[in-house]
């Protein structure tokens, strides 16, 4: 049975949110990129995706992108691994308001 085919777009992306995390921590070392940084939207539009899934069912893991990607929390913060790689790309943002920004729709979190 053949999986899913990644496109070349959603390959783009993937590399893309991987370059803002390492941009980040070697800028910071040792810490990890929050979700709310207009100079990291693809980290924002990957933990909003964790999100909204957590918020459907509990989960270990799920597909973004064609690629998979961890759920994991530390203390009540919900962050995503990088499945591949073994490492925390992004952790929860400090303000809504921003994430909404970032990610075009300000009223991201009232559901």
């Amino acid at each position: 049975m053949a999986g899913r085919t990644i496109t070349h777009e959603e390959r783009r992306r993937v590399f893309a949110l991987r370059r803002e995390s390492n941009t980040y921590s070697q800028h910071k070392p040792g810490r990890v990129p929050p979700a709310d940084s207009p100079n990291r939207p693809e980290l924002a539009r990957l933990w909003f995706a964790a999100h909204q899934l957590t918020q459907k069912r509990q989960l270990r893991t799920f597909s973004y992108c064609g690629f998979r990607f961890g759920v994991v929390y530390v203390g009540e913060s919900l962050c995503v691994l990088d499945w591949a790689l073994r490492k925390v790309l992004v952790k929860p943002p400090g303000s809504i308001a921003t994430l909404g920004t970032i990610l075009g729709n300000a009223k991201v979190f009232h559901q």
